[in-house]
Formats: structure tokens, C-alpha cells, sequence
């Protein structure tokens, strides 16, 4: 095995654990078993928290795809079935609030980008989580086949183990490093961050991590045969490494520069692509033609293949006791590709009423609307991976007629759909019961797009600015809400001696009507004219609009 990198892990990870706060322990299944989060721990992070929010803004959950149930929180956590007291409370974080950390304040060190967090002490077992990661598919007696032969036990298909690569009941008694791909059955974990109003969000997920299974040969720690397969002799619980993304954003800390690993956040925000842009004034009439494009979201994961030849799934061996209905294995892409990529979507709409959803001004009051389904929940398009590959179109085709004055969003469901089963031990053992209560539904001016009335949003404005300063060097970040008439922007540094110009920045839209997302940044040799008290950013044409932002 690669020792040094389970040393990284445990010694890193013990640091964070024993730096931060002191947890009580609920325990999964048994008081035995405890299984961590690790991110901070391998200088992986979640990229800086954007629109001008901080950590202590964000909320944040974790679960396993197919057993969460954000809507019943027992904090029973307690089994792996995610069924407790006849009531279906989920595998997932329940009443724990996850713990993250600023990064770069935390660990000044390590080269983490000033306003990124990460993952602290997060643990299955912490008090108040629903559930456990190491389900119970089986119920007693159950038959599997070990690679020798068909055995049958008499407790439930709980082993105290992570996905174990040898047979883990044989283990028990007293027949070790047997190799077995039976007990390969528990999902991956996932952990969900938002912002108030679901203005942006970010997603990640893995699974175990890694066994070094190379293969179906015994491993040196068979009594009777050894080989070289470590796998089946990894007799550590398990835990959850989210250095193992590979589908993120480079990482930026020295120690490991370049590894795929920041998760970014998203936005799932419809945008109005049909070139009608009547949403800048008054659209007139009482309806008007339009197309929504919504760029798909993605789930940043390890992107795992782990095939299992437990009989309560689909098996990699079709020969042998299994249930064809569920996915062939439990990594993160055996499951993206068996139920649809794991994310479903739905446009909504809400009327505005005058006065009720407007202030005085006639600007919208987005915490006031009231949004309601509009059209069927739909997946886009796939790869064989279960991996998006273009953007949503709403409708597929041409345009549809929507009544003037409306507001819309998207709303996200993440995860996998439920079955539409009845919620008992049986099915929600077997992740029959999906997923519940884990969706986005955008509430804020950067998440809706609206028709009709005096819309901030699509008015030319900036808005989510923000700056960060790092070593005298000021970063900028901000958003406008649409661009039609839009040329650039001029940045300027507030000093005592006034606003100096100290540098432009191109438009992305320009003249779509769509808005964008910039970022530039200020070196002290731009500026040089006394201490800096803030910035302004100024829109060439369009509105003009100006962004007074006070230095951090």
C-alpha cells in the first residue's frame, strides 16, 4: 500500500480534527465506526467564496446519493438503512451544521487562495448526523458468493468496513485476506455548499478511498496463498478524501499546483437566448415568445468505477445472484451513468404583482415571489459517463409564450430521483427511496430572470462586488447583471489624493443582453499616489453605472 500517503492523510487530517473543536461522537451502527472528510487535510479547497458573500455566509450538507432526505432530520445516526423509528430520515448530515474552514486564515502557510474554504471536522459519526455510509442492503439471511463458493449468514449485510476488498464475514471468522468484491456495496459520499438565496452553489463527491485492488488475486496476508493484491488486505475503516476530485479547477497551493481539485461554484440561472431582450424595458402586451438556455451544473467527483458482485446490485458477474434494476457498481460514475447524471431540472415561474412583489420604486422584491412548476422535469444531454455535454433548452425547440409580467428560475434537483416506492425499511435499504429535499431553488437577483417590470437584473448594472487584498495586491471581482450596450470598464483606486485610473477591463457580452463575471487585479506599482481606501468600477457606456467598493 502507499503508506506515506495514508501518513499524509491520517497525521494532516489528525491536525485539523484536534485543532478546531472537540466533537461528540454519535457513532454509525456501532460505536466502532467513525468515517471522516478530509479536504483541508490535503490542500484541497472549495475556490473563494464569490458574489461578495464570506464563509460565514454558507450553509452546507453532506450525504450519500440515493438514501438523503433533507427533510426529515432526526439526528438518529445510527444505521446504515437510513430508516429509523418506521420514518425514513436519509443517510446524510441531518442536524450537524458542516463544519468548514477559511483556508487561507486557517493554514497561512499552505498557499490556499485568500476567501477559499474547505472542509474541517466532519465525521459520520459527529453527533446529530442521520444515518450512516456503511448501508445495510441486506436484511438476514442473505446469500452471496465469495469467489468460492455460495455462503450464507445470518446477520445483516453490515460489515463495519468501507467497501472492502475482502470478504469481510469470513474476516470475522478468522479466515483473512480472502479477496471478495461482495461487500462492495456502500455509495459515495456528497457535500453541498450554498449562499442565501441560493444565489451560487457547489457541489463534490467521492467515494471511499483508494484500497489498491489491482485485481482478483489473493493479497500476501491470505493465511493459505499470497499474491500481490494489498487490496484484500486493507483492513482500515474507510474515509473520504475530496483531494480525489478530477474534475475541478487547478489547484493553486504550491504543494499541489495544477491537481484538478478546487471545486468552483455554480449558477443555474435561465437565460433568455431567443434575441427578444425586452426584458431591458417594458415588453408591452400581456405575453411574449422565449427561449431559456441553462448551462448544466456539474457534480466535481472522483469519477470512480467500482464494480461489485454483491446480490443487491447489478453485479460486474451476471452470472451470479444479483438485482439488475440497480447500478453494476458504487463509484460515482456507476451511478451518474445508471440514473441520469444525478441532476434534474425544472423551469419555474411567479406573476409579479405590483406593490406586493415590487417595492415603490418598481424594482422586484425576490424574497416575495411565489414560484410554481412550469413544464416537465428534464436531464441534458449525456455522455457515457453520465456527464453533461451542452446546455438545457427551454423549450428543446423554437420559443414558448409566457405572460408578461413573470419572473423565472431553474430549480436543481441533485441527486438520485426517488422510485416512487413506498418509504419502508425494504426499499430505502436498497436506495429505492432517492433522494429528497436536496434542491436548489434560486431566490436572488443572480439566480432569476424576470419580464416585464423594472428588473435590476437586467438592467445594465453591476452588482456582487468585491475585493480582496493579498500582500498589497488587490484583487477585483464583480458581476453585471446584463450588457447591450456595454464597451468595458475603468478601474479605479480611491487614495487620499482621489480616484487614479489604474486599469481597464474588456466586456464579455457586450451587446447579448446576457450578464458576465469578471475579475482583475491591482499591483501596489499600479497605483502609487497614497494609502488606498477602496476602488470604483465604471461601465463605458451602457448605463455608466458605477461600483464603489471599499478596500479590504
Amino acid at each position: 500500500m502507499n503508506l506515506s500517503k495514508i501518513l499524509k492523510i491520517a497525521v494532516i487530517g489528525a491536525a485539523v480534527l484536534g485543532g478546531t473543536v472537540t466533537l461528540p461522537w454519535a457513532f454509525c451502527n456501532s460505536s466502532l465506526e467513525t468515517y471522516a472528510l478530509f479536504q483541508c487535510a490535503n490542500r484541497a479547497y472549495f475556490e473563494p467564496v464569490p458574489g461578495g458573500f464570506t464563509k460565514d455566509d454558507i450553509t452546507g450538507i453532506f450525504w450519500q446519493p440515493g438514501f438523503g432526505n433533507m427533510n426529515v432530520n432526526t439526528g438518529l445516526g445510527n444505521n446504515g438503512a437510513g430508516f429509523v423509528s418506521a420514518a425514513f430520515n436519509g443517510n446524510d448530515s441531518g442536524q450537524f451544521p458542516v463544519d468548514l474552514l477559511d483556508a487561507a486564515a486557517q493554514f497561512p502557510t499552505e498557499g490556499f487562495p485568500p476567501g477559499s474554504v474547505c472542509l474541517g471536522s466532519n465525521n459520520w459519526a459527529n453527533s446529530g448526523v442521520d444515518g450512516c455510509c456503511d448501508n445495510t442492503r441486506l436484511s438476514a439471511p442473505f446469500t452471496y458468493y465469495n469467489n468460492f463458493t455460495y455462503l450464507t449468514y445470518s446477520q445483516p449485510n453490515d460489515d463495519n468496513f468501507m467497501n472492502p476488498y475482502f470478504d469481510s464475514y469470513r474476516n470475522f471468522a478468522g479466515y483473512p485476506g480472502e479477496l471478495s468484491l461482495a461487500q462492495i456495496t456502500d455509495y459515495p459520499t456528497a457535500v453541498l455548499l450554498r449562499l442565501p438565496g441560493d444565489a451560487y452553489f457547489a457541489i463534490a463527491a467521492v467515494q471511499n478511498m483508494d484500497r489498491d485492488n489491482t485485481g482478483e488475486t489473493f493479497g500476501p496476508c491470505h493465511p493459505n496463498t499470497p499474491g500481490p493484491n494489498d487490496g484484500a488486505c486493507d483492513v482500515r475503516q474507510g474515509f473520504f478524501a475530496y483531494a480525489n476530485v478530477v474534475n475541478g479547477n487547478p489547484n493553486q497551493t504550491p504543494a499541489e499546483f495544477g491537481t484538478p481539485n478546487a471545486v468552483p461554484w455554480q449558477t443555474a440561472r435561465p437565460r433568455e437566448v431567443s434575441g427578444l431582450n425586452c426584458n431591458v424595458v417594458d415588453c408591452g402586451g400581456s405575453t411574449v415568445p422565449v427561449q431559456f438556455q441553462v448551462d448544466p451544473i456539474m457534480i466535481h467527483s472522483d469519477e470512480k468505477v467500482i464494480p461489485s458482485n454483491n446480490p443487491s446490485l447489478a453485479t460486474q458477474d451476471a452470472s451470479k445472484p444479483r438485482d439488475a434494476t440497480r447500478a453494476a457498481g458504487v463509484g460515482m460514475r456507476d451511478l451518474k451513468r445508471k440514473w441520469g447524471g444525478l441532476v434534474r431540472y425544472q423551469l419555474e415561474t411567479a406573476p409579479i404583482v405590483p406593490g406586493v412583489n415590487t417595492d415603490p420604486n418598481g424594482d422586484i422584491l425576490y424574497n416575495t415571489l411565489t414560484f410554481g412548476p412550469s413544464g416537465s422535469v428534464v436531464t441534458p444531454p449525456l455522455d457515457v459517463n453520465g456527464n453533461p455535454t451542452g446546455p438545457l433548452m427551454f423549450p428543446a425547440a423554437g420559443t414558448m409564450s409566457i405572460p408578461i409580467p413573470s419572473c423565472w428560475r431553474t430549480r436543481v434537483d441533485i441527486g438520485k430521483a426517488p422510485e416512487g416506492v413506498t418509504a419502508n425499511l425494504a426499499n430505502c435499504r436498497l436506495g429505492k427511496c432517492g433522494d429528497v429535499g436536496i434542491s436548489i431553488r434560486q431566490a436572488s437577483v443572480s439566480g432569476v430572470t424576470c419580464f416585464g417590470n423594472r428588473d435590476p437584473l437586467v438592467s445594465e448594472n453591476i452588482i456582487n462586488g468585491a475585493v480582496r487584498t493579498v500582500k498589497g495586491r488587490h484583487t477585483i471581482t464583480w458581476d453585471t447583471t446584463a450588457e447591450l450596450t456595454v464597451q468595458g470598464f475603468e478601474i479605479y483606486a480611491v487614495t487620499q489624493r482621489g480616484p487614479k485610473l489604474v486599469g481597464n477591463v474588456d466586456c464579455s457580452e457586450c451587446s447579448s443582453g446576457a450578464g458576465a463575471s469578471y475579475e482583475t487585479s491591482v499591483r501596489p506599482a499600479d497605483i502609487r499616489g497614497g494609502k488606498v481606501t477602496g476602488f470604483q468600477v465604471k461601465m463605458k457606456g451602457g448605463s455608466g453605472a458605477v461600483a464603489e467598493l471599499p478596500a479590504r
